[in-house]
């Protein structure tokens, strides 16, 4: 806090520079978690950090405020072979043109949510085993009228799009492989405000509300 301010020191302050990530084993010390990523020349850039469905890497998203756009690094990662340190990250997009959110992944082939040239959203494509300067996205899910609000990968092999049309949810099943929707989930006028749902289940959760509806959560078995 500035001088002469009266808050509490311990649990104000003016800003939050400097962020770090740390591997932490549970059980163990604090002082024994490992560095892995650390941005001093840009302390005002903020980390954020994911493993994926399969363990296999983990993904970085760096961004410096809160307009919907960040960088994109990753790693192999297998704690067996030790901890991932700073200058092991690959980095994949390394400007604040877009936003990429991770949906899923098979070995190098990801897949992430994104706004690059599509202000509504949409999904695309890459393998990361190519070289950065030869990445070649794809669409899997292209722009479309409504705006993709979230999507999560589901049932192994599908995904569940969520869309804001014409200000009502709209959830809609699609293959992961092709992104063609198989099914749109039965809704009325309303909002899905929460969900739950992983890659290894065929059962999802979903919250509906809405003016005339108090929240109500729906389960839904796709393994049929």
């Amino acid at each position: 806090p500035k001088g002469g301010d009266t808050l509490d020191a311990g649990t104000e302050t003016d800003t939050n520079v400097h962020q770090k990530l740390y591997y932490h084993v549970v059980g163990e010390k604090q002082e024994q978690d490992v560095l892995v990523y650390e941005m001093p020349d840009n302390p005002q850039w903020m980390a954020g950090a994911e493993v994926t469905d399969d363990g296999k890497y983990v993904i970085l998203t760096i961004s410096e405020g809160c307009d919907p756009v960040n960088r994109l690094y990753y790693v192999p990662f297998d704690a067996a072979n030790g901890i991932p340190k700073p200058g092991d990250f690959i980095k994949v997009v390394d400007n604040f043109d877009a936003q990429y959110d991770y949906i899923a992944n098979d070995g190098p082939v990801f897949t992430f949510k994104t706004n690059l040239n599509a202000p509504k959203y949409k999904l695309i494509r890459a393998d990361f085993s190519s070289e950065a300067d030869k990445l070649a996205w794809t669409d899997v899910v292209a722009e479309s009228d409504n705006v993709l609000e979230w999507c999560a990968c589901i049932n192994q092999d599908q995904l569940v799009t969520a869309y804001l049309r014409d200000v009502k949810s709209v959830l809609e099943i699609r293959s992961l492989a092709s992104g063609d929707v198989i099914r749109e989930l039965p809704l009325d006028i309303g909002t899905v405000s929460a969900f739950s749902g992983r890659r290894q289940d065929s059962t999802i959760f979903y919250k509906f509300v809405s003016m005339v509806t108090p929240g109500t959560i729906f389960q839904c078995d796709l393994a049929g």
